[in-house]
């Protein structure tokens, strides 16, 4: 299995605000498609056409490298995991 702490997947910025807001990123370039941010959120990622993981939008539902999403703490707190 793989420790998702030692595998750079996804980079995680948050922003400061009442309600968290983070701008997760899918590096692309680090990303080796094993799915471990898949696994641990399959509510945020997901594979897209080129086997890499993709953040999936909580608002729209549509997918990108890069997203900023409104979340929860408990959200909060499985992301940063």
């Amino acid at each position: 299995t793989c420790d998702i702490k030692q595998v750079v997947v996804f980079k995680v910025f948050l922003e400061e605000s009442l309600m968290p807001k983070l701008t997760v990123r899918v590096d692309h370039d680090a990303c080796s498609g094993i799915g471990s941010c898949i696994e641990t959120s399959p509510k945020f990622f997901r594979f897209d056409a080129e086997n890499r993981a993709v953040v999936i939008s909580n608002e729209t539902g549509e997918t990108q490298a890069s997203q900023t999403l409104t979340v929860s703490e408990a959200e909060a707190d499985e992301l940063l995991q």
